[in-house]
């Protein structure tokens, strides 16, 4: 076996949960880079088949050290659970919009999901790429309200916080910036050959271009284009295109959707007396808002559950609802 093989198996025991930004990623590399930093193979073995990494980007790295730690985090998080709570039917698609390095993704194909994945940070691309045969469809874009090119932003601390937004300010110290391919993603469904009504939970995590991406899907609304949308959003408090929140919400509400607290058992939120407890947070949308608003109801009350969000989805399904 070889020694990055050991570690990670000996980090995984460890009940330790990574992601891939914060401070623990950086204390991994800290702690394990200077002994086996040149001893990284380049194929991780997975449950759904080996996963080949570039040893000289540090998030692959993280990967390559402590994989089943993050594999645990992004399991455990309530965009994880989410995710593990649906029985997605034969073609269902998940849409990863700002993919990183895919773990949702992953987790979306354990589940049963078909996925498709968007990212235009050139590592990440390139890594995605290179595992095609998990991640299936991989379109190297950013998604927006218009089709052409914008300059795309670079994140030096956190690869993860690149964005089409440029902004100044403790917490964002881009260093280096490209020229990315934008698309709607009408126009990039078409391009791909995605049927859009194949997709039934999206998450979108762009970093302060969520409006603008959802803004071009327009068209599909109108046509009655109504997955699920598990959204990272701004509060006023946001240094990046600050409040898109309530702006989000107006938007989608005119499609039927209805926001939902993430962090609460689905609890719906009320828009005339809500207050972000973060600049940047999660709301899940959802068009049959009657029916989940009553599930979410009743998962309040087992709120002691394991899984209280299974409890809700399968409350939703004997409801009737796909």
């Amino acid at each position: 076996m070889a020694v990055d093989a050991v570690v990670r198996s000996g980090f995984g025991m460890l009940p330790l949960s990574v992601g891939l930004d914060g401070r623990r990623p950086k204390f991994v590399l800290s702690l394990l880079d200077p002994m086996l930093k040149n001893f990284i193979g380049q194929i991780i073995s997975t449950e759904l088949g080996p996963i080949s990494i570039d040893p000289t980007h540090p998030p692959q790295r993280v990967l390559a050290y402590a994989f089943q730690n993050l594999l645990r985090h992004y399991r455990r998080s309530p965009l994880g659970d989410y995710i593990a709570s649906h029985e997605p039917r034969p073609g269902d698609l998940f849409v990863d919009i700002g993919a990183n390095l895919g773990f949702y993704s992953f987790l979306a194909r354990l589940a049963g999901f078909n996925t498709a994945l968007f990212e235009p940070e050139p590592h990440f691309a390139k890594f995605l790429a290179r595992n095609i045969a998990i991640f299936q469809k991989i379109v190297p874009v950013a998604l927006s309200d218009f089709d052409g090119e914008q300059e795309f932003f670079i994140s030096g601390g956190n690869p993860g916080a690149s964005s089409l937004i440029n902004v100044s300010g403790e917490g964002h110290h881009y260093q280096d910036s490209v020229v990315a391919s934008i698309r709607t993603l009408p126009s990039a469904c078409r391009g791909q050959n995605i049927d859009p009504s194949t997709i039934r939970l999206m998450k979108i995590d762009v970093e302060g271009a969520e409006a603008a991406t959802l803004y071009g899907m327009e068209t599909l609304f109108e046509e009655g284009f109504r997955p699920d949308i598990w959204c990272e959003v701004r509060s006023p408090e946001s240094q990046r295109q600050i409040g898109t929140y309530f702006d989000i919400c107006e938007f989608v509400s005119k499609f039927g959707y209805r926001p939902f607290d993430c962090d609460h058992s689905l609890h719906p939120i009320d828009l005339t007396t809500f207050e972000p407890a973060s600049p940047v947070f999660d709301i899940l949308f959802v068009a049959n808002s009657d029916a989940l608003s009553s599930a979410a109801r009743c998962g309040s009350v087992t709120s002691q559950c394991r899984h209280p969000r299974r409890t809700i989805v399968a409350a939703i399904r004997l409801r009737g609802i796909p």
